[in-house]
């Protein structure tokens, strides 16, 4: 979990999903582990969305505080492969993991790459300059659906409250109470209506540098993972979808798969009491993930700190 506390806006939340094979040899995801935390202690405020309905799965952002904010996701991928898969490791009396007996699956990718560090997970990479919704190591399993938009409903005003007072019944929060079939006429029980997200366009970041570093609704992900909004999310508004839609393309064997979606949030300007920034800048600090030159790049361009 990646977070730093201060007066403004920088904010970081992770949800793990997991999907594993079921004796029909279709899929069901049998788990959905949260670890998040949003703590924003003046008017900032985002909430990531993650909404799930078989094979659909909706990864976007909304804010929903008084000014913009600067967003971006990494969407980790882990799969093992053999009978036994998905059973995590035992504790041991010390704390330490110990691997299950019954899991004699190994993992597609050789190393460290293992089912109870998530910190091992392979960051989602496109392999295709075109394709950003294929990874090289998982795409002969799985086909991903990037982009596009959604119905959703926006945080309720009693979650809005408990995130910015720091409530720890809040602290693990991520919304999926935005079902795939609303449209404009959707109310919640709150007698909320539904809104709508813009179009995203998902591009590599080659692409976008090739097609002159556009500033809109586009998803720009960089050669180490991160997804950058390409532009501030206004307040009241969402980002689109950066992931969509998850389809299986080999089920003939046993398998475990998950996919950790971590998001993170900030302000442009905001400080600690200090003077230190409270920020975007935070995204480039290695303890929060680190950026690439062309990712911090982005972000001056959008936050306008590059024509400064």
């Amino acid at each position: 979990m990646i977070m730093r506390k201060g007066k403004k806006a920088f904010a970081a939340a992770s949800a793990l999903s997991i999907m594993a094979l079921v004796v029909t040899g279709t899929f069901a995801w049998t788990n959905f582990n949260i670890s998040i935390i949003n703590e924003f202690k003046s008017s900032p405020g985002g909430t990531l969305h993650d909404d799930f309905e078989a094979p659909n799965k909706d990864v976007y952002i909304e804010n929903w505080g008084a000014e913009p904010i600067f967003v971006r996701i990494r969407l980790d991928e882990y799969m093992e492969i053999g009978e036994g898969a998905g059973l995590k490791s035992l504790a041991s009396i010390d704390g330490v993991p110990e691997p299950n007996p019954g899991n004699k699956s190994k993992p597609i990718l050789e190393g460290d790459s293992n089912i109870d560090d998530i910190s091992t997970w392979k960051p989602h990479v496109p392999m295709d300059y075109d394709a950003p919704e294929i990874s090289a190591d998982f795409g002969a399993y799985w086909d991903w659906d990037m982009g596009g938009q959604k119905y959703y409903f926006p945080v309720s005003k009693s979650v809005r409250a408990s995130l910015l007072e720091g409530a720890p019944e809040s602290s693990n929060y991520v919304d999926q109470n935005s079902p795939e079939n609303l449209d404009a006429n959707s109310v919640n029980s709150e007698g909320v209506k539904a809104e709508l997200t813009p179009f995203a366009y998902v591009l590599t970041m080659a692409k976008w540098i090739d097609m002159g570093e556009p500033i809109g609704n586009y998803w720009v992900i960089d050669s180490d993972g991160w997804a950058y909004w390409a532009a501030p999310v206004a307040p009241g508004t969402a980002t689109g979808l950066l992931l969509d839609k998850v389809t299986m393309i080999d089920n003939s064997q046993m398998f475990y798969y998950g996919i950790n979606v971590m998001a993170q949030m900030a302000t442009r300007d905001g400080k600690f009491s200090d003077g230190r920034s409270d920020n975007y800048t935070n995204f480039g600090d290695e303890s929060h993930g680190g950026w690439t030159p062309d990712g911090q790049r982005l972000m001056e361009l959008i936050t306008g700190d590059r024509f400064e």
